[in-house]
């Protein structure tokens, strides 16, 4: 037997080399596969820490209504409210005027077209030093209903143009537009949901309701032709620990609008229907 350099037989040593670099390949592809692995277990684990910090502060089923769903903050029940009957095609609804809507703000002159849902609850407000629970209140308005009028195209268009003036009136302010800002829900895209800009505006009131100062906090989202506001009522100053911010934010995260608009003769899409 002819022995090589390396005392090993000639004819074996194109094995021996194939078989080490197979060996070395093996190992890179393991290691390429389990880091793969972990990539993806560190991303699951992230995405449900993501939806356990929802979960901490939101409702498990999402809220739907007029082509809106969005998950609402626990701390808030909902505002019950009997919508009247939809005019089907060709038929007329009576128009009754000065109708109570329970969902309306009464603890200012505002009143707001548009009301989809109104919720109310109750958060811990730093007073002096000590910590009282005061009333709060979230709304989600809509030009959804606006777009089987008539005159739609003129009306549901310029919806948030209306919405503005009607807080005007109602708060007793002129508003600036130095005062609008854009927000991002979720602010990066490590949210696992789709990131959505908002238009905002924070007004406070200089007449105190319930004993306190409240900020009125607007959120705009429009989708196609389908514009959606959300205003938010809340004591000024709110207890330092509170998750009431964060609960806010997360909801805001939440929201799905679809663009499709109401069509007369249609049922309306109202609460527990999953139009989209």
């Amino acid at each position: 037997m002819i022995l090589n350099f390396f005392g090993v037989p000639r004819g074996a040593s194109s094995v021996i080399r194939f078989g080490s670099a197979f060996a070395i390949c093996l190992f890179v592809c393991v290691g390429c596969g389990t880091q793969t692995y972990n990539d993806r277990l560190q991303e699951t684990v992230k995405y449900f820490e993501f939806r356990e910090l929802q979960d901490q502060v939101l409702v498990k089923q999402p809220w739907q209504s007029s082509g809106i769903s969005l998950r609402i903050p626990k701390f808030l029940t909902q505002v019950p409210y009997d919508p009247p009957p939809a005019a089907a095609e060709g038929e007329e609804v009576e128009v009754v005027e000065d109708v109570d809507d329970p969902r309306q703000p009464d603890y200012c002159d505002l009143k707001m077209a548009g009301m989809v849902a109104a919720w109310t609850g109750t958060v811990d407000v730093e007073i002096g030093k000590e910590t009282e629970e005061r009333p709060c209140y979230f709304y989600v308005l809509s030009n959804y209903e606006l777009w089987l009028e008539k005159n739609a195209s003129e009306v549901a268009i310029k919806y948030y143009v209306d919405l503005k003036e009607s807080l005007e009136e109602g708060l007793h302010r002129t508003i600036e537009d130095a005062e609008w800002d854009e927000e991002r829900h979720p602010p990066n895209k490590e949210g696992y949901v789709e990131m959505k800009e908002f238009t905002t505006l924070t007004l406070s009131h200089d007449e105190l309701i319930h004993g306190v100062h409240m900020d009125f906090t607007l959120y705009l989202h429009q989708v196609q032709d389908m514009q959606v506001a959300i205003l938010t009522v809340l004591p000024h100053q709110l207890e330092s620990r509170s998750t009431v911010p964060d609960a806010i934010a997360r909801c805001l995260e939440t929201l799905v609008v679809s663009g499709e608009k109401p069509v007369k003769g249609v049922p309306i899409r109202r609460e527990g229907a999953a139009d989209f």
